[in-house]
């Protein structure tokens, strides 16, 4: 079997196309939760509050760990692309291209990574759509690039 050239097509494909599709099913869930933080507060008398994930948040969270794939360098990713906080993420999601995938994919990892640490970082994932935006793109890369590596085959 043939090699695949890194930053083809082909890569991007064989690389991110199976986790791309069991993501997607977590879509409807992030855009119906936009705005929402994806948990609860819970506090009993003389104890800090901690959130309570919702179950589907937790799904999701767990297959991006268990997926083998977790970009434990998404802070390069930031400092790279200067990307300073959710809108400057944002921008960048929405005009990435092909070659922007290990970014995009480095983004959603730092969101999991760091919310196992920080509680509101998951929450603000949720909130500012930043899940979302990630899985969508990425899955719009990809269907857009397979059309286009199908027409010229």
């Amino acid at each position: 079997m043939a090699e695949i050239v890194k930053n083809t097509v082909e890569y991007y494909m064989d690389r991110y196309e199976a986790i791309v599709k069991a993501l997607l099913s977590y879509l409807d869930w992030f855009d119906r939760h936009a705005g929402e933080s994806g948990a609860d507060s819970h506090e009993e008398e003389g104890t800090m509050s901690f959130p309570v994930y919702d179950s589907t948040l937790l799904a999701f969270i767990r297959q991006v760990q268990n997926s083998g794939m977790v970009d434990r360098n998404y802070a390069y990713v930031n400092s790279r692309r200067s990307l300073h906080g959710w809108q400057d993420e944002l921008a960048f999601i929405e005009r990435a291209q092909l070659a922007d995938m290990d970014d995009l994919w480095a983004i959603l990892c730092g969101y999991v990574m760091e919310g196992m640490t920080r509680g509101s970082v998951w929450s603000d994932g949720v909130r500012h759509r930043i899940f979302y935006s990630v899985i969508r793109k990425m899955n719009d890369l990809l269907v857009m690039w397979s059309k286009e590596a199908t027409a010229v085959r």
